[in-house]
């Protein structure tokens, strides 16, 4: 991905994506790195990628509360 800034084009490359999200573990926030960090909202989520297809086009998800 290539993203700007003060006009100059930067790459930037990808990192092995994670198949479960869980708003309610608070590590997606990192105070050390003002510059890549967001404050997820605990809104007691779990998002887990089931399966995808061959051709990236398709995805199943579940989507469920957590306590």
């Amino acid at each position: 991905m290539n993203l700007h800034k003060a006009g100059v084009a930067t790459t930037v490359k990808g990192e092995k994506s994670v198949t479960v999200f869980n708003d309610h573990t608070n590590k997606y926030w990192d105070e050390s790195n003002k510059y890549s960090r967001v404050i997820v909202p605990d809104i007691h989520t779990r998002i887990e990628v089931l399966w995808n297809s061959l051709n990236k086009l398709e995805t199943l998800v579940h989507v469920k509360p957590v306590k």
